[in-house]
C-alpha cells in the first residue's frame, strides 16, 4: 500500500478531515456543468416567469417639513409683564426635553392611531383590502406604510398600492391628517402657551364674575364711598395680580427645576419681596371703618384684582393663538406625492438574480456530495 494510500486509510479510521483539494473541486464542477448551468437557467426562467403571477405595486412619496421648535415673537412681549415673563415659553421648553430628534414627536402622531383611523373611514380601506376588522386594516396600512426621517429634517411617507393614482392620493392625506390632529393637540410651544392661558383666563374669568356679584351685594351709600381708599386698593390688586402670576410660574418650573437652580431662586425671592410689599400696603390701607365699609373695600379689591389678572390673561391668549396659527401653517410639503411611472414590487431582475444564485449554490453542492458519495463506496 503506497504512502498516499495509508494517509487516507488512517484519515478515514481516525475521523480527521482530509484537506479540500480545490482542482479537484474544480474538475468535479466542470464534469457537471451542463447540469448545473442548465439548472440554473431554467430556475431563473421560471422565478422570472412566476413574477408576472405577483400583482405589482406601485409606491408614492411625499415629503413634508415639519414645524421648527423655535422662539415665538410673544417672548418680548413677555417682558413687560413682570412675574409673568418667560411663563409662556417655559411650557415649550418642558417638552421639548428628550426628543433627540424634533422629528422623532411627528413621526409618532403620522403612525398614531388616530390618524390611521381617519385614514381607513376616509378611504374605506377595510371593504378596499377586504378585512373585517379594524385592528387589521391599521396592520395592512401599516404595512404598505414606511415613514421616516433624514438628516436633511425632512419626513418622507411612503405608501405602496397597486393602484398608482390611490398611492399617490393615500400618501398625501396622511399630511391633511397630521393637520387634523395638530389642531387638536397643544404640540408646539405656541399651542402649549394658548391652552395655559386659555385656562387661566376661565379662572380668571369666573373669579371677576364671583367679585362683582359680591361687590353688587355689599351695598353702596356716600358714607361707604368715602370710606374707601381707591388708590391703595388699585396697588393692592396689582401687587396681588402680580403675586399670583410668580406662584402659578414657580408651581410650573417646579416641575422640571429643582429648587437650588438660580433662576427658581431668583423668583422665590420676588415672591417674597412682593409679599412683603403686599403686606405694608395693607397695614397702611387699614383704617377703623364701619364693617359696611371694609366690605365694600374688600369686593372692590377683589374685582380690580380679577380684573388685573384677567387682562394679562386676555392679552396673551390672543397673542397665543396668533402664534398657534403661524405654527399650524408650517407643515410645508416639500414634494407632494405623484402617481408613479413606474412599478415598486415586485423587482423581478433582483428575484430572478436570486433564485439563479441560490440554485446554482444547491447544484453545486448536490455534485460535490454525489461525487463524495461515489469515492467512499469505491474506497470500500
Amino acid at each position: 500500500m503506497s504512502d498516499d494510500l495509508l494517509v487516507a486509510h488512517s484519515a478515514r479510521a481516525t475521523g480527521a478531515p482530509n484537506e479540500i483539494d480545490l482542482a479537484k473541486v474544480g474538475t468535479t464542477l466542470n464534469k457537471s456543468r451542463k447540469l448545473i448551468l442548465w439548472g440554473t437557467a431554467l430556475a431563473g426562467a421560471f422565478a422570472f416567469a412566476a413574477t408576472f403571477l405577483i400583482t405589482p405595486k406601485f409606491a408614492s412619496t411625499v415629503r413634508l417639513m415639519p414645524p421648527q421648535q423655535s422662539q415665538s415673537t410673544a417672548a418680548a412681549l413677555l417682558g413687560s409683564l413682570g412675574g409673568l415673563a418667560g411663563l409662556a415659553g417655559s411650557g415649550g421648553a418642558a417638552g421639548a426635553l428628550g426628543l433627540k430628534n424634533p422629528a422623532d414627536q411627528w413621526i409618532g402622531l403620522l403612525n398614531s392611531r388616530t390618524v390611521a383611523d381617519g385614514l381607513i373611514s376616509r378611504f374605506d380601506l377595510r371593504k378596499r383590502y377586504d378585512l373585517e376588522h379594524l385592528y387589521l386594516a391599521r396592520i395592512e396600512l401599516d404595512d404598505r406604510t414606511n415613514i421616516q426621517a433624514g438628516k436633511d429634517g425632512l419626513i418622507t411617507i411612503d405608501v405602496v398600492d397597486e393602484d398608482p393614482e390611490f398611492a399617490a392620493k393615500l400618501a398625501n392625506a396622511f399630511v391633511d391628517e397630521l393637520r387634523k390632529l395638530t389642531n387638536s393637540l397643544a404640540v408646539g410651544e405656541a399651542a402649549q402657551r394658548r391652552v395655559f392661558f386659555e385656562q387661566q383666563l376661565k379662572t380668571a374669568k369666573e373669579g371677576l364674575e364671583k367679585a362683582d356679584l359680591t361687590l353688587q351685594a355689599s351695598g353702596l351709600n356716600e358714607g361707604v364711598i368715602k370710606a374707601s381708599p381707591e388708590a391703595s386698593v388699585g396697588v393692592m390688586a396689582d401687587i396681588q395680580g402680580k403675586l399670583a402670576a410668580i406662584e402659578v410660574r414657580i408651581s410650573v418650573m417646579r416641575g422640571y427645576l429643582n429648587d437650588g437652580s438660580a433662576e427658581l431662586k431668583a423668583l422665590l425671592l420676588e415672591q417674597a419681596q412682593l409679599r412683603s410689599q403686599l403686606s405694608r400696603v395693607q397695614q397702611a390701607s387699614s383704617s377703623p371703618t364701619s364693617e359696611k365699609a371694609q366690605k365694600y373695600i374688600k369686593s372692590v379689591r377683589d374685582v380690580k384684582y380679577y380684573e388685573t389678572l384677567f387682562e394679562i390673561m386676555a392679552r396673551q391668549y390672543e397673542i397665543a393663538r396668533v402664534d398657534e396659527a403661524k405654527d399650524g401653517a408650517l407643515i410645508q410639503v416639500v414634494d407632494p406625492a405623484i402617481a408613479a411611472e413606474k412599478k415598486a414590487t415586485p423587482k423581478r431582475g433582483l428575484i430572478t438574480a436570486i433564485a439563479s444564485a441560490l440554485v446554482m449554490i444547491g447544484l453545486m453542492v448536490y455534485v460535490l456530495a454525489r461525487d463524495a458519495r461515489r469515492e467512499r463506496r469505491r474506497d470500500d
